[in-house]
């Protein structure tokens, strides 16, 4: 059961974002969603204290989306969290290819991949990037770093709240062979909080603003994804996470940012498909990016 409702509340964010940023169940997309709740979207993205008051603010237009789901965005939302659920139920499998086909390689993948997804890392890297395009007058650097910073709090917010609810046990403290995965949650302790990945979510979240702001830079797209993508890899590769993890973790990561980027006069429209990959060679995610 509350593996269930952990997966049920991962993916109702996957959908909550979804709606708010591609307009699911409206005519007139997310700038439509906003206005219906008296809520307009303000494109004026400066630091100072209106942009740290506006965290609050942003946070509750994700929240009060699922007012306004049609038909449609419950279809989705049964079809996303029945793919959650069917990678939930090969974590261990797919895991324990991961752990097969770990090499120095995948290792040294996987520690450039990390620090990506890691806010000891993100956090200074996106300041100095800011301050960068403050002091050359470069405003796009500005806001495409304050949306990114944004976006991973709030979606970091999103993802801590549930793997307090989930609080389920990671690959490396799961014993070998153990097909029954624990979840213990709810709680308040640190311990077992696999889902969803931290990591992915804050990754995807940054590789989506970036690709957002910058995509008419045909370059930026695919490499933030990439890089995001990365990320995801070296969870798997380091025996931290499970596939379904990383999969719900990057889903919110996303579209978080997009419901950001279009509060905040973006466009919000780079659309991303990420879904696991089983088949007789082995197990993969595929990435799809439109842009």
């Amino acid at each position: 059961m509350r593996q269930a409702i952990a997966l049920a509340i991962g993916v109702a964010c996957l959908v909550v974002g979804s709606a708010s940023a591609g307009g699911l169940g409206t005519a007139n997309g997310p700038t439509g969603i906003l206005i219906a709740h008296g809520l307009a979207p303000n494109d004026d993205v400066r630091l100072g204290a209106d942009y740290f008051l506006s965290y609050g603010s942003d946070l509750a237009r994700v929240v009060i989306s699922p007012a306004k789901w049609a038909p449609s965005d419950w279809i989705k939302f049964a079809i996303v969290a029945g793919l959650a659920s069917a990678v939930s139920d090969k974590d261990t499998d797919i895991q324990a290819w991961f752990q097969r086909n770990r090499t120095k390689g995948t290792d040294r993948l996987a520690r450039i991949g990390e620090p990506l997804g890691n806010g000891r890392y993100l956090f200074p890297s996106l300041g100095l990037t800011y301050c960068y395009g403050r002091i050359f007058g470069d405003e796009k650097v500005q806001r495409a770093s304050l949306l990114s910073i944004e976006s991973v709090l709030v979606s970091g917010a999103v993802s801590g709240g549930i793997k307090y609810l989930a609080h389920k046990r990671r690959p490396f403290e799961t014993a070998p062979g153990e097909d029954d995965i624990p979840w213990s949650g709810p709680a308040l302790n640190s311990t077992d909080v696999s889902f969803p990945s931290g990591h992915a979510t804050v990754a995807f979240a940054v590789a989506t603003i970036m690709a957002s702001e910058y995509k008419d830079h045909r370059i930026v797209p695919p490499l933030a994804y990439t890089a995001a993508s990365l990320v995801g890899f070296s969870r798997l590769n380091s025996n931290s996470h499970w596939l379904s993890d990383v999969i719900v973790g990057a889903a919110i990561g996303h579209f978080t940012a997009r419901v950001i980027e279009s509060i905040h006069g973006g466009n919000g429209d780079s659309s991303l498909g990420l879904a696991p990959v089983l088949d007789e060679n082995g197990v993969g995610l595929s990435l799809a990016v439109k842009f």
